[in-house]
């Protein structure tokens, strides 16, 4: 079985028609909603359109790992709700089964035209874990995923670069052959080359031994700057 896991927050907008893509899916799924404490219609909506909703501590590292817990399912497939599968998405998913893939993510499209936006979704093609972010979807088998002690609820950014480099010290990631497309929304409401600047300029300071609390206030900072 394969056990989906959604962490959401504030994210009323986006439920329905994330919804409706699950209940097309055809075998052996559970579906997990992990609300951090959305002060909208968020789980009132996941609700009503008939999945449960679980209530944990704010965090996306927390609320999947608290996902996780509950799951049944052999495989995991932590997933955003602002996405739109591909056509092939169940049969990709049921392959990965079938070959018994232990890990993978999937490569990206943006909803929005853009030439920049475009050469980013060509990066999501690499397995280079600077590349890999939680737009791209986590797959990975459960014994994996506990093996690792799942995501470091410390961690408030890079949670997904994080343990995608400790996934690859047991094997490599695999790339499926499928698109998820993302939401542009944080790109065209701080501006698309200004919010991968502060993506670039997050991860280096991460990577130089900032403390996740330097960064959190570092990119609060530069998303209220003109």
């Amino acid at each position: 079985m394969i056990s989906i896991i959604v962490p959401v927050l504030n994210e009323q907008e986006y439920i329905v028609p994330f919804t409706n893509q699950l209940l097309k899916l055809k075998g052996e799924y559970e579906f997990i909603f992990v609300d951090g404490g959305s002060t909208d219609q968020t789980a009132k909506t996941i609700k009503n359109q008939g999945f449960d909703c679980l209530d944990s501590d704010q965090g996306r590292a927390k609320q999947m790992n608290f996902g996780a817990k509950q799951a049944k399912g052999n495989y995991l497939l932590f997933l955003h709700v602002d996405l739109t599968f591909p056509i092939n998405f169940n049969e990709v998913l049921q392959q990965l089964i079938t070959i018994e893939t232990s890990f993978a993510n999937f490569k990206l499209a943006f909803d929005y035209s853009h030439w920049f936006l475009k050469i980013n979704a060509v990066f999501s093609h690499l397995s280079f874990t600077p590349f890999q972010f939680g737009d791209q979807g986590l797959w990975v088998a459960k014994e994996l995923f506990e093996k690792v002690n799942g995501f470091n609820e410390s961690m408030v950014l890079l949670e997904d670069q994080d343990i995608v480099k400790r996934l690859k010290v047991y094997t490599p990631l695999q790339k499926t052959n499928a698109k998820l497309t993302v939401s542009s929304r944080k790109y065209l409401k701080y501006g698309i080359f200004k919010l991968q600047f502060i993506y670039f300029y997050i991860y280096t300071q991460y990577r130089l031994g900032k403390s996740q609390s330097q960064l959190k206030s570092k990119m609060e900072y530069l998303l209220r700057t003109n």
